[in-house]
Order: structure tokens, then sequence, then C-alpha cells
């Protein structure tokens, strides 16, 4: 699978498109495989191991944005969802953000929209290795290349909600035990999380107490947070 996804694209119009349809295919391959979350763990840490999660994580950054497919990026997401610690830690240190934030760009709302989930993905694995009462182990990785602006802004955006909810999901993480320094991002953010938790969606409701929780383990969040008279949920 890697040998095929690191082919290099060049040749004739028809060459180039005949290595990209053999790229489609083995993404194809991949999703097929691996879709059936914690079953398939063994096998997707022995594919991380021998360079596939890398070879995607290359063409995500070298192609040109119109050349990555829905497929392309489905391949790298079956990675990230329902996994375990240990390939949760592998994928960390691939260094995977740049390349997935630069998907943000993509012209597509459903590439987007998969790209900011396997973000959330892999930071959900982050702050599950860490107490909630200390600091992202990513957030450095992140903010290094303005990252935390970029999902803001793709919060701002509001492309669907489903892609808005996953920047806001990303942000929340990112600032687990640690100030939300810009002052607009922290009133959004926290607006956005208190909405959350007063509706009617269940999941949303729980990943929002999740949220505030550990946002409020820093007193400027929790202050935020604690305005017209909101109650933490325990």
């Amino acid at each position: 699978m890697k040998n095929e996804l690191n082919i290099e694209e060049k040749g004739t119009y028809s060459q180039i498109e005949e290595i990209r349809k053999k790229k489609i295919d083995v993404c194809y391959g991949i999703i097929l495989t691996f879709s059936d979350g914690q079953e398939q763990n063994k096998n997707k840490q022995q594919a991380i191991e021998s360079g596939v999660v890398d070879a995607l994580l290359h063409l995500f950054n070298t192609q040109l944005l119109e050349s990555i497919t829905q497929s392309h990026i489905m391949a790298f997401f079956v990675f990230t969802y329902n996994t375990s610690k240990e390939i949760d830690l592998l994928i960390a240190e691939k260094k995977p953000y740049p390349s997935l934030f630069r998907l943000l760009d993509h012209q597509s709302i459903s590439i987007v929209s998969r790209a900011a989930n396997s973000i959330r993905n892999i930071l959900v694995g982050g702050s599950n290795l860490t107490p909630a009462n200390q600091p992202h182990p990513h957030f450095q990785a992140v903010s290094s290349f303005g990252g935390i602006d970029k999902l803001y802004s793709l919060f701002k955006k509001n492309l669907s909600p489903g892609t808005k909810n996953n920047a806001a999901k990303c942000i929340g993480q990112l600032f687990k035990a640690k100030e939300i320094t810009n002052v607009e991002q922290r009133k959004d953010m926290i607006a956005y999380f208190k909405a959350a938790f007063t509706g009617s969606d269940e999941t949303k409701k729980e990943d929002a107490k999740w949220i505030l929780g550990v946002l409020a383990e820093n007193s400027v969040n929790r202050a935020e947070i604690e305005k017209d008279g909101f109650k933490i949920p325990e």
C-alpha cells in the first residue's frame, strides 16, 4: 500500500491519471479493510508502522488540493477512528497536523469536514492520555503554525453544522486547562459550548459538558463560563 501511494505522479497526462487512479484504488482498499474499528487495531498498527500513514500525509502535503479526493482523506480517517492508545501515540508521532490542516483549504466541504474530524480524533487521543487538569500535549504542535487561528476561521465560516462543531471541539480540547488568551475566541467558544450544553442534542450536550469541564480547569476560562450564573456541569 505504501509503495503505491508514494509513486511520483509524472509522465503523460494519461500516465498521471493512471497513477492517481491506482492510488484511489489503494485508498478504497484501506477503507474496506480498516473500517471495522477496534477489531482491526492490530492490522492498523502494522499498516502505520509500515509507512501507510506517512505516505498519506505526504500526499496531503504535496499534491494539488484539487487532486485530493474524499477517498484519500477517508483512508486516513479510518486510522483515527475507534482506535487504541498505542495507535493514538503512533499517529501523533507522525506529526500529522500541518498536512491535515492544509486540507481545511479544500474546495470540497466533505473533505474539509473529514479532515477536521480526523484532527479532532487525534486530539481526543491526546486528551485521553493526560489528566483533565493538565494542558493538551499537542497544543504546541498545533499552535506553532497558526493552527488554532485556522480552526477558529473554520468555525466562523460555518460551512456546515458538523464542520463548525468539529472546529469548536478541536479548539476546546487544545485549551484544556489552558487560558484561551484571545478574548474573542474565548467568548465565542465558551458561548458555543454553553449553548450546546443547554440544547436538545444529547451527543453535543455530553461533549460540551466534558469540554466546559476541562476549560474550567483554568481560572480565566472558568470566570467566562460562570458568567450569567451558569453552573459548570459536574
